[in-house]
Formats: C-alpha cells, structure tokens, sequence
C-alpha cells in the first residue's frame, strides 16, 4: 500500500491504517498519527476528520458560511 499524498511505500499498520504516511499525515491534519491513536482511544473518534476540530481558531465549513452571511 502506498501513501494517498506523496505515494511513498507504507510500511507501518497505522499509517496503512490512516492511508498515509506519518510525515503527510502530520501536515493535512495537525497530529501525529500517535497522537490520532491516543485520542482515537480516549474520544472514541469514529473518523480522522472530526480530529480537525479540537484544533484551537478552527471552524467547521457550516460555521464559516453562517458567520460570512452575518456581516
């Protein structure tokens, strides 16, 4: 299995797992793919995706849209 950003070879479980790499996976979503099992863990976090949004200043699309509307 190769990494789905650079399409280097994975050779961990977790990063083939994740469908990439550690150093990719770091920079589309702000963790380490450690960090992403721990939380995984204690949050039972069903998908990758919703780890974006413990990231402090970060909003969802749906709050982004609602807040450019207001003004």
């Amino acid at each position: 299995m190769v990494c789905s950003v650079c399409g280097r070879k994975l050779k961990s479980t977790t990063s083939i797992e994740a469908g990439c790499g550690p150093i990719c996976y770091q920079k589309m979503y702000g963790i380490s793919l450690k960090q992403h099992k721990v939380l995984k863990k204690v949050r039972n976090i069903q998908d990758k995706d919703s780890l974006c949004h413990g990231i402090p200043g970060q909003m969802d699309i749906k709050s982004y849209l609602q807040e450019l509307n207001a003004k």
